[in-house]
């Protein structure tokens, strides 16, 4: 997956014998998780924020530049929202109360 400016790339790579996987963004190993959606991997249009949504423990993880953000459910069919420039972005949970 390639930034949209083509300067930065992420991979998704896994870690058979721990059975987990892991981001490589930009030649930098993230966190192991027990899940990794390569659906929802985008880099916001500035290509400063990465964003992907991972698993571990049981919990969901929307994941920022390697930051876990623990969300309950992601909403819509378009979770993370991005502008067409800028590195904002925009999500929608919910609890399930």
């Amino acid at each position: 997956m390639f930034s949209a400016d083509g300067r930065h790339y992420a991979a998704v790579c896994a870690n058979s014998a721990a059975r987990t996987l892991f981001l490589v963004a930009d030649g930098r190993r993230g966190a192991e998780y027990q899940g990794i959606s390569d659906q929802l991997i985008q880099w916001t249009p500035d290509g400063g924020k990465l964003i992907y949504t991972a698993v571990a423990g049981g919990r969901n993880f929307l994941v920022v530049n390697e930051e876990p953000l623990p969300v309950t459910n992601l909403m819509g069919r378009a979770p993370v929202v991005l502008p067409e420039t800028g590195g904002r972005y925009a999500f929608a949970t919910f609890d399930g109360s």
